[in-house]
């Protein structure tokens, strides 16, 4: 792998995983695993591009983003995950295994999992389904002079790929806090986050990662794009402290949630 520039580091998104969740909201099960193999990030051989004066330039130069507007629109209605807090909830999941480019597609992969849950799948397969979102959203790095479209996604394509689909009746917006996420995943209803992977190890520093939050308990979350346990907990399993950190929640960590404009903000999607 070529050395990364320190503006390509500033939007670095990584790869998704595929995976088919289930389970009840204050009691999970064992998620089952199922559509597009599941591949491992090679974190190790990301951190070796990454010199030590780079890392010191970001931390010194890095400015935050400009924010995505926070919808004063809130989804009203109750839809299909409403009863589903009680007797399980289920999520097909989206990889970047399932587009032509698999390691900067974790944005079209969380985009289409949230649409495809929204029962909008246009009488496609889903392999038919993640082509067309392909061709009319790929990823792309809006910003100038930051980063480029080997990177991955950032919002503004995101808003992109869900407006596309407002004709079919979906609906999406930005909203910031926990007390919210918690509400609308209570509600049954898939909620975008991108996560600074930092977080998680020095290793990872320097990547973000798109996922989706489906189901929650009283410590954390259930989220797409992911099979790691790195609490110990349950591999699909991140909990609040760490999400916390992970969208910006925190002064000192963070980072790529601040520079990328979606500090303790999620998209909400809904029909």
């Amino acid at each position: 792998m070529k050395h990364i520039s320190l503006k390509r580091i500033s939007i670095i998104t990584c790869t998704c995983f595929s995976l088919y969740f289930t389970g009840n909201v204050f009691g999970q099960t064992e998620p089952k695993i199922e559509g597009s193999p599941y591949k491992e990030i090679d974190y190790e051989a990301l951190a070796k591009t990454v010199s030590e004066k780079d890392k010191e330039k970001l931390a010194k130069e890095t400015k935050k983003g400009k924010a995505p507007t926070i919808n004063p629109k809130a989804p009203k209605t109750r839809t299909r995950g409403a009863d589903l807090t009680k007797v399980g909830r289920t999520i097909y999941q989206f990889t970047n295994h399932d587009f032509p480019a698999t390691g900067n597609t974790c944005g079209q992969a969380a985009v289409a999992t949230a649409v495809w849950n929204r029962r909008v799948t246009l009488n496609h397969t889903p392999a038919g389904f993640a082509k067309d979102l392909y061709r009319f959203a790929p990823p792309k790095i809006t910003i100038p002079f930051v980063g480029s479209n080997t990177i991955g996604t950032d919002w503004h394509q995101v808003n992109l790929a869900l407006n596309g689909y407002k004709k079919h009746g979906i609906q999406s917006g930005w909203f910031k806090g926990k007390a919210l996420l918690d509400k609308y995943i209570d509600m049954g209803l898939p909620c975008i986050i991108m996560l600074d992977m930092g977080v998680f190890g020095k290793h990872m520093w320097g990547s973000g990662h798109w996922v989706v939050a489906f189901a929650r308990t009283s410590d954390g979350y259930y989220v797409t794009n992911w099979d790691k346990s790195w609490n110990g907990n349950d591999k699909n399993f991140v909990t609040w402290s760490e999400l916390n950190r992970a969208w910006g929640g925190v002064w000192n960590e963070g980072q790529m949630a601040k520079v990328h404009g979606t500090a303790e903000m999620f998209a909400v999607v809904w029909k």
